[in-house]
């Protein structure tokens, strides 16, 4: 069996959440040139005991002849039981960003690279926190696209959403046991029993399948930051296009670059801009990496590599010890920078927010970050479909686990974006902004 040959690319988009943000913002793909066996490398093991030795994949094949051969009524879709078994053996890992992708949602995440998106636009993700003893996870909105549908309707980074069309949204976390939590607390938690008897529980991947598509609408239930009830927005599903930068000149001297994502075009674009920044004077730089939602671990280590050479981050995956992950290309700019992030900066730009500070001393100003730190691997199948997984873990340069964590900016500004921008300017205008 020939290995399939990874490379670096989108974690985060296919459309909402993992598929507008999880999804394309931390991810690799392989190049599926390998043999049709190739989903089952590393699944020819014997079974661990009471099996007699037979090897997963010889069982699924049996499985799958029976059923073709010996199910009363004929199986005229034989696709829908090959992909049926494939989503319960990527959902037995119970990791919400582990997934298959079927062609119409590989298709999606292709279009992401470019810059398209589709459905909610907004980056929507499972997050654990607590009340009183009681461990659980809540739909939580982790970055909103500009101009798309989320935004219009007027979600913001870090509301919580709880009912997708009436559905309610409440899952425990796999390493918790649902016997062990207080009853009394969980009735405070969850709806009347009346409501959810009605309308039942959502689950992740229901909802991700609810949120993606283009053309319908959907209500749902919000809770905003410092709110104790939600309030019901109506949201029509639609495109998005997110274009990768931003660029002006903000004073005399003084740049602005803000990174929306890292996306196919994302290091010609910013090449581009800080050439007529530079043009105009720059010379010293804001870097705006707030509501960046990260992208292609490849084109991060490109756009990095024109403000700082050496390393960008390290990854820890199963079978290696901690690698680093280089920055690319030649520098370009070697004036002051400062970076600008908030709660909604993700994923791989996270990493370039921490690598700044770690290997040029430029300052951080605004908001803790996200703290989306796994990494993900896409590997391509021969029918157009894909199986995502998670594969490793993020270090900063410096080797800091951030994972649900964050950044922590050097310079805290709470307040306005205005506000947060005001104080990187300032440091930028200052003789000690930024060391190169």
């Amino acid at each position: 069996m020939n290995k399939s040959r990874l490379l670096i690319l989108p974690t985060a988009i296919l459309a909402v959440a993992l598929f507008c943000g999880g999804a394309f913002v931390r991810q690799h793909y392989a190049k599926a040139d390998g043999p049709k066996g190739v989903l089952w490398a590393g699944l020819s093991r014997p079974f661990g005991g009471g099996g007699g030795g037979a090897e997963p994949v010889e069982v699924f094949d049996t499985v799958l002849q029976s059923l073709q051969t010996e199910y009363v009524d004929k199986i005229t879709d034989p696709k829908k039981l090959t992909y049926g078994a494939i989503e319960s053996m990527v959902a037995s890992l119970h990791d919400p960003y582990s997934m298959f992708l079927t062609p119409e949602r590989r298709k999606a995440l292709d279009e992401a690279e470019q810059g398209r998106f589709h459905g909610l636009g907004a980056i929507v993700l499972p997050q654990r926190t607590k009340y009183k003893d009681v461990t659980y996870e809540r739909l939580t909105v982790a970055n909103v696209l500009p101009g798309s549908p989320a935004e219009k309707a007027g979600l913001q980074p870090g509301d919580v959403i709880q009912k997708v069309n009436g559905k309610f949204f409440f899952q425990i976390p796999d390493d918790i046991l649902a016997e062990d939590l207080d009853p009394e607390t969980l009735k405070e938690l969850l709806p009347a029993a009346k409501d959810i008897e009605e309308k039942g529980f959502l689950s992740y991947k229901e909802a991700m399948e609810t949120l993606s598509p283009d053309g319908k609408t959907v209500t749902l239930a919000v809770l905003h930051p410092g709110q104790t009830k939600p309030v019901d927005l109506k949201v029509a599903l639609g495109p998005t296009t997110v274009p990768a930068v931003e660029s002006r000149m903000l004073q005399p001297g003084v740049g602005y670059l803000a990174v929306r994502g890292f996306m196919r075009n994302s290091p010609a674009e910013v090449q581009r801009a800080m050439d007529q920044l530079q043009q105009q004077g720059a010379k010293s730089l804001v870097l705006d990496l707030r509501n960046s939602f990260g992208g292609p671990l490849v084109e991060t280590t490109k756009v990095a590599g024109q403000f700082m050479g050496g390393t960008l981050a390290h990854v820890i995956r199963q079978k290696s010890a901690k690698s680093p992950v280089m920055a690319e290309g030649k520098t370009r700019f070697d004036g002051k920078i400062v970076v600008l992030v908030n709660r909604a900066t993700l994923g791989t730009s996270e990493l370039l927010a921490a690598a700044l500070a770690e290997q040029v001393k430029a300052p951080v100003v605004g908001a803790t970050t996200f703290g989306d730190g796994l990494d993900q691997t896409l590997i391509p199948l021969e029918d157009g479909s894909a199986i995502q997984l998670t594969t490793g873990k993020f270090l900063t340069s410096a080797g800091v686990d951030f994972n649900a964590k964050g950044i922590k900016p050097t310079h805290p500004v709470a307040g306005t974006p205005e506000k947060q921008l005001e104080a990187a300017l300032a440091l930028a205008k200052s003789a000690g902004g930024a060391g190169a």
